[in-house]
């Protein structure tokens, strides 16, 4: 990339920070109707597909090119698709891993596999808990680096994680259990693990009520680059997240759009 398109990255970045910190003070402050005029404005909110497998296949689309992994050099920590169900998290994460491995960037010819998964080298991961092998890792997210079998034929996943560290580990001491591709998290893992991506692909299932979307819009200050929110039902979307102000329940301007 050269000079002049990294000086424009870093400068739309810069704006959409600001944009993004904007937002979650509004919703913080009670201001959805501000924070919902500013992200549909600066172009945020996709809503022109209104099936949700559409949908779901066009963020798939964007987070592996458009703006995807491939901008961001390859850097997978770099982007994290939210949603608000496990459901949606899991389904996220398969259809991701299968363009991953349609085009070879997931190299599964060096797997490991248990009763549930399979991760290859490439796999985005997520920690889930601490154990005495490896100790204030919950919540980490990496890149596996390796997979090879150690002299006792013990099966050993080397990972890149987000600080920077590499670590390696067997799967007899720390369980696969114990982790789970990251592609995709929820809300309340993003939340709670206070994960931090560059860029953000935010999931409305056109199910979730005015509190839940309260997590999920706050949390938009974890994306350092940019950010967009990808609903079937526009209009379903704002009145789940409209308030009471005056008695009254009042939705942002952009309702009847």
């Amino acid at each position: 990339m050269d000079a002049k398109l990294n000086v424009e990255r870093a400068k739309n970045e810069w704006e959409v920070r600001i944009l993004m910190e904007d937002v979650a003070d509004d919703i913080i402050n009670n201001n959805v109707n501000g924070a919902f005029e500013k992200l549909a404005h600066a172009g945020k909110i996709f809503k022109d597909i209104k099936d949700k497998d559409g949908l779901k296949a066009k963020i798939v689309e964007d987070y592996i090119s458009g703006g995807g992994y491939e901008s961001y050099g390859y850097d997978y920590n770099a982007l994290s698709v939210i949603t608000m169900t496990e459901d949606d998290k899991n389904e996220f994460n398969r259809l991701i891993r299968e363009k991953l491995k349609e085009n070879n960037t997931l190299n599964c010819k060096i797997q490991t596999k248990d009763e549930f998964k399979d991760f290859c080298v490439r796999d985005k991961i997520v920690f889930l808990t601490d154990n005495d092998v490896l100790e204030d890792i919950s919540g980490y997210t990496g890149i596996i680096r390796d997979i090879y079998e150690d002299e006792k034929d013990n099966c050993i996943i080397e990972v890149e994680i987000e600080d920077g560290r590499i670590i390696a580990f067997s799967t007899k001491d720390y369980s696969l259990s114990n982790i789970d591709y990251a592609y995709a998290l929820t809300t309340l893992k993003h939340h709670l693990f206070r994960i931090s991506s560059k860029k953000v692909f935010i999931y409305d299932n056109g199910d979730t009520n005015y509190n839940e979307k309260y997590t999920q819009f706050t949390d938009v200050k974890r994306a350092e680059s940019d950010i967009k929110i990808y609903t079937a039902d526009y209009g379903k979307m704002l009145e789940k997240a409209q308030i009471e102000e005056d008695g009254q329940k009042v939705l942002p301007p952009h309702y009847n759009e």
